[in-house]
């Protein structure tokens, strides 16, 4: 009976009171983390006392531009983000995310502004950041050709890496193809 306790149970029971020791670290780090988030989540309800909805718009600056075919041109708006005050804590910070739609891309090359971010340290209540398109590359187009530009905006407000506040906002520029500058576009002059 000494034998087979000496060569099977102590050395099972060894490896069990290791798993134990073991699971009841990690039981350990998984509570301590638990505690850690809820009193990050007790610090963060408190201070952003949200009175309302985060809003955002686009304001074109031309609604439809009128441009020579074969030049480099820029299209350009305003973006708001208002109602800010719903969150009294600072500082914030305000990521802008964007996304482009163009119809008719033929003979179109352009670039734009993909991410823009703010840091709000001031109890304000609104924000304008401004955008544009460029360069916009325009060749070989027929006059009154128009290109539409749709432009998603999403708006993330975070504060100390945790998001608090969205908003998306869709805006439309375009352009039409007046003529050529030199009066030889395919279809006539300005």
């Amino acid at each position: 009976v000494s034998i087979m306790l000496n060569v099977y149970f102590i050395p099972s029971y060894l490896r069990l009171e290791e798993e134990i020791r073991r699971l009841r670290e990690e039981t350990s780090k998984l509570v301590n983390e638990i505690n850690m988030l809820r009193n990050q989540l007790g610090l963060i309800k408190p201070m952003l006392k949200m009175k309302g909805g985060l809003y955002v718009s686009f304001e074109p600056n031309n609604t439809a531009k009128y441009i020579y075919n074969n030049g480099m041109v820029f299209l350009t708006g305003v973006i708001t983000v208002y109602n800010l005050s719903i969150l009294e804590t600072r500082p914030l910070d305000l990521i802008l995310e964007f996304s482009l739609n163009v119809s008719n891309t033929t003979g179109i090359r352009y670039n734009y502004l993909r991410e823009y971010s703010v840091r709000i340290e001031d109890p304000i209540e609104y924000v304008e950041v401004p955008y544009s398109i460029y360069p916009i590359v325009v060749t070989n187009r027929s006059v009154g050709d128009e290109i539409m530009f749709v432009l998603t905006i999403n708006v993330k407000v975070m504060w100390r890496d945790v998001e608090v506040a969205t908003a998306t906002t869709k805006g439309v520029l375009s352009l039409v193809i007046a003529g050529d500058l030199g009066g030889t576009s395919k279809e006539g002059g300005v």
